[in-house]
């Protein structure tokens, strides 16, 4: 797992960086095209750019508390699992400053669609009215042509999962049938109906 931190990410040339050091904690900022965000390593990391590449690695040096704590073992699988995590972790938030946090939201059933109207979703899910939702003005909604599926984008993950959350308990999906509101890889287990008796 500690290898991970050895490898390097790769930086593109259409974001640019910047690293300060506040307190004891490195913080990296990142400016992409579509959003900036920062992001905080902790203080027994390092990090390290160099010819347009990221390097994460553990300090060599550590003072008498740290060495107190890394003489246990589990000490030190914790910390190589942080490094592993951070590592993982900053890629993609590389990738959310050049496309952003993206989420599918799709129906099931007969006649049942999603229509996007200016800023406001509109779901036809089998009752005798329609369903309003109105989202932010950011977001970024696409539908497909048979108005199945739709592709909603935000620079915040948080506020994404909650309008898309909130869209969802509009018609929650059928525990019998399947049909409703769901995401699009989101595992459904669909529960056996009831059993005709033969006699």
């Amino acid at each position: 797992m500690s290898n991970l931190g050895i490898s390097s990410i790769y930086l593109p040339k259409n974001i640019s960086y910047e690293l300060q050091k506040k307190d004891k904690k490195s913080v990296l900022w990142i400016k992409g095209p579509y959003t900036n965000i920062f992001f905080e390593i902790q203080p027994h990391f390092s990090c390290i750019i160099k010819n347009g590449q990221c390097y994460i690695v553990k300090k060599t040096l550590l003072s008498k508390n740290e060495l107190y704590l890394h003489k246990n073992s589990s000490s030190i699988l914790n910390i190589n699992y942080e490094l592993a995590l951070t590592f993982v972790a900053l890629k993609k938030i590389i990738h959310t400053t050049m496309v952003g946090f993206k989420k599918y939201i799709r129906v099931r059933g007969v006649g049942f669609k999603l229509v996007v109207t200016d800023k406001n979703i509109e779901a036809f899910v089998g009752l005798s009215h329609r369903l309003l939702k109105k989202v932010p003005n950011e977001f970024l909604i696409k539908s497909t042509k048979k108005q199945r599926m739709i592709k909603i984008q935000s620079r915040g993950l948080q506020e994404l999962t909650n309008n898309l959350s909130a869209l969802r308990l509009l018609r929650k999906p059928n525990p019998f049938t399947g049909k409703g509101i769901r995401f699009r890889k989101e595992t459904f287990f669909q529960k056996e109906g009831k059993k005709r008796k033969t006699f």
